[in-house]
């Protein structure tokens, strides 16, 4: 959560060289924008008439872009301030987490966003036991949403031994009413075959996918598999 200067600079340059041009964006963010976005202006990117955004990236946190410091700011709180992110899904409080979705129309297609950006993984799995996350469907026509969240959180039980066992979100906590669950922080790529090799989650009824870590990060039997990109394309209620 403390990049390098040379680390924001490259990021920067990297979402300016393919994020701005005249293409035009053909979504429509239809739910109330100042309750998703967690900077000043509170509007989607490519809607503000002093840049011209042809790729409009949207992005939750993870554990090691987390808000931290004096005023609470994550990377993603910068790169949203100069209007090249939308970053959204942070929870302001712990014990009471709102999981509202970002509307978007395209043509005769909506997708519901949601995102939850990183939490300590016992607090998290704490709240959901709880009964502190409440999740807000759309208000009209819920049934007719294409519904995606975004996590960064334990999958899988860490650690060796029982004492230092870490935490971590169980599958069957997250809402059942989503249709596809994108998993981030764990580093092993999972969709290597497509799509046709995920399996609908036994808990949930949804499909994880889970495109690991972009580069190997450590020298293990998970992250020795070959890595790939996803691009999920959604048309009406299909995928």
């Amino acid at each position: 959560n403390k990049p390098s200067r040379k680390a924001l600079q490259r990021c920067m340059e990297t979402l300016r060289d393919h994020c701005l041009g005249d293409r035009e964006v053909k979504l429509e963010v239809v739910s109330d924008q100042s309750s998703h976005f967690h900077d000043k202006y509170r509007t989607v990117n490519y809607e503000d008439p002093n840049y011209n955004v042809q790729l409009p990236v949207f992005s939750i946190h993870g554990n090691h872009d987390d808000p931290a410091g004096d005023g609470g700011l994550a990377p993603l709180d910068l790169l949203q301030t100069v209007n090249l992110v939308n970053y959204f899904g942070r929870a302001e409080r712990v014990d009471d987490i709102k999981l509202q979705p970002v509307l978007i129309k395209k043509g005769e297609t909506k997708l519901a966003l949601y995102g939850l950006g990183h939490i300590r993984d016992e607090r998290l799995s704490r709240a959901f036991e709880r009964k502190e996350v409440m999740v807000v469907k759309p208000s009209q026509d819920a049934g007719e949403w294409f519904n995606v969240m975004a996590v960064h959180q334990n999958r899988f039980v860490r650690g060796a031994g029982h004492l230092v066992k870490k935490g971590y979100l169980k599958e069957q906590q997250l809402p059942s009413c989503m249709d596809v669950v994108v998993w981030g922080h764990e580093h092993e790529c999972e969709i290597g075959g497509g799509m046709h090799a995920l399996v609908e989650s036994p808990e949930g009824g949804f499909t994880v996918v889970q495109p690991g870590s972009t580069v190997a990060t450590s020298l293990v039997e998970g992250e020795a598999k070959a890595k790939h990109v996803a691009i999920l394309q959604v048309c009406g209620d299909q995928w």
